[in-house]
């Protein structure tokens, strides 16, 4: 693999993420909790299977575990596609299941 790309839906998460970081425990927090989530999609662009199959959420789909934070992606030619990024404690099925 190549590269990755974030999904409307996973840029959005990631947003939402920094404003919630930054808003506790400051920008610095923030900038190094999302630099570490994007070094996360880089090692899950370089290899794709260092995730989990998770395909009780939906087929094809992968999770890894990044901070407090699951990353879901489905591994394509090429590249991975992040397909959200929720966190820990959240019921990752409930949340996945308007997933396309």
């Amino acid at each position: 693999m190549t590269g990755f790309r974030l999904s409307e839906r996973a840029f959005a998460s990631l947003e939402a993420i920094g404003i919630y970081t930054e808003k506790q425990w400051g920008l610095a927090q923030r900038d190094k909790y999302l630099e570490a989530l994007d070094g996360c999609f880089f090692d899950l662009a370089r290899s794709p299977l260092l995730g989990r199959p998770r395909n009780e959420v939906k087929e094809g789909l992968h999770s890894f575990q990044g901070g407090k934070h699951v990353i879901f992606y489905l591994i394509g030619t090429g590249e991975i596609l992040i397909v959200d990024i929720v966190h820990e404690r959240a019921d990752a099925v409930s949340h996945m299941e308007n997933l396309n």
